[in-house]
């Protein structure tokens, strides 16, 4: 299922007209009822990922990852701007560019997210 994921990846990446990367966005809410937003941002040449993820008061966690990793579920060690720390685990579909995933900090706060290329309507209800 994995194992064509760096093929993929160009592909999406030459169709986008990307030199290398690829940008997904983020949409999800944190457990205070903020929605939050972001961007994983892949880049194909060191196979290294971003994530990073931003609420409307101005939160910001980031994270990296070894995007080369063919699990469907990875763990993503983030830092926030406000000291706290955490993990985001996220879930990858069979494309290995969309899927879902839950955040939890070290202070109690979680979310959950949606991420890669989705309709505005599959975000409208995620955030439901």
């Amino acid at each position: 299922m994995m194992k064509n994921f760096f093929a993929a990846m160009a592909g999406v990446a030459m169709l986008a007209g990307c030199a290398g990367a690829i940008n997904l966005p983020i949409v999800g809410k944190i457990s205070n009822g903020e929605t939050a937003q972001g961007t994983v941002s892949i880049d194909l040449a060191t196979r290294k990922g971003n994530l990073t993820i931003v609420t409307l008061s101005g939160l910001q966690c980031a994270g990296t990852y070894d995007a080369s990793d063919t699990m469907n579920t990875i763990t993503i060690p983030v830092t926030c701007n406000n000291g706290q720390t955490g993990v985001v685990i996220a879930t990858r579909d069979a494309t290995g560019v969309a899927g879902t995933a839950t955040a939890r900090l070290k202070n109690g706060m979680s979310g959950r997210f949606l991420f890669g290329n989705v309709s505005a309507q599959m975000q409208a209800d995620f955030l439901k």
